[in-house]
C-alpha cells in the first residue's frame, strides 16, 4: 500500500513534483495561458523550496511540450519523462493531467487521470476521480476551500489565490479508509505556489509527505 500511496500522491502533485520534464519536439505556446491558475507554457521554469525534511532544498521544474494531441475528443499537450507519457488538458478553467501505463506495485496502471483544478467553480464545489490500481481503487475527493485569498510565502504576497483540498481514500472490505489529504494553492497568472500533503496517520499522527513553496518563476 505504501508504494501505491506514494504513486497517487505523486500524480496529484504533478505540477510541483516533476524534477524536470524532458522532450524531443518543441511545441508553440498556443493558448497555454487559457487556464490562468495553471498556465502550462513551453519554456516555463518554476523553482520550489522543498521543506519536507525541515530544510529547504531547491527543486527546479521546467515545462517543455512535445506537441498537441487528441484523446477522447479533447486536445491535450503531450509531455514525457523517464517513466511514462503524460498529457495536460485545459478547458473552461478545468485542468486535467492524464498519465498512461504507470508502473505500480502489482503491475501497470493503464490510465491515471486527475483533475487538478476547476477554477471557474465556486467555493464548496467538489469533484471526484477514481484511479484503479492492481492493489486497490484510490479515490480523490477534491473541493475548492477558498477563492480570491492572499497568501504570503517566503516574503512574497500572492493575490487572487485558489485553495484546493484533496482527500485520498480507498476501501477494504467495503469500509472506506482515508489515506491522507493534500492542499494546493494556485495563484492567478502564475500557477502552483504551495502544495502540502499529509498521510492519514492511521498508526500515529499525520505525517507531512511533501511540502513545497514557490521561490521564483518565469513564464514566457
Amino acid at each position: 500500500m505504501k508504494t501505491v500511496l506514494v504513486l497517487v500522491f505523486t500524480s496529484a502533485l504533478f505540477i510541483s513534483c516533476q524534477k524536470e520534464l524532458n522532450f524531443d519536439i518543441v511545441a508553440g505556446n498556443s493558448a497555454c495561458k487559457a487556464c490562468s491558475y495553471i498556465p502550462f507554457c513551453d519554456g516555463s521554469v518554476y523553482v520550489y523550496s522543498d521543506t519536507t525534511g525541515g530544510v529547504g532544498i531547491d527543486v527546479t521544474d521546467t515545462v517543455n511540450i512535445i506537441r498537441d494531441t487528441s484523446i477522447d475528443g479533447k486536445v491535450y499537450q503531450k509531455f514525457s519523462n523517464a517513466l511514462t507519457d503524460g498529457f495536460y488538458n485545459c478547458e473552461s478553467g478545468v485542468s486535467t493531467v492524464l498519465l498512461l501505463n504507470v508502473l505500480s506495485a502489482g503491475g501497470a496502471i493503464p490510465r491515471l487521470e486527475q483533475t487538478l483544478l476547476k477554477a471557474n467553480s465556486p467555493v464548496g464545489a467538489t469533484w471526484s476521480n477514481t484511479v484503479s490500481t492492481p492493489v486497490a481503487d484510490i479515490v480523490y475527493n477534491s473541493s475548492i476551500e477558498e477563492k480570491g485569498i492572499s497568501k504570503t510565502l517566503l516574503g512574497v504576497t500572492y493575490n487572487d489565490v485558489i485553495h484546493v483540498r484533496s482527500l485520498l481514500s480507498t476501501a477494504v472490505g467495503g469500509i472506506p479508509i482515508v489515506l491522507g489529504e493534500s492542499h494546493f494553492y494556485y495563484a492567478n497568472n502564475i500557477g502552483l505556489i504551495e502544495s502540502i500533503t499529509y498521510s492519514a496517520g492511521i498508526t500515529g499522527p499525520p505525517v507531512v509527505v511533501n511540502h513545497r513553496v514557490l521561490k521564483t518563476y518565469s513564464i514566457p
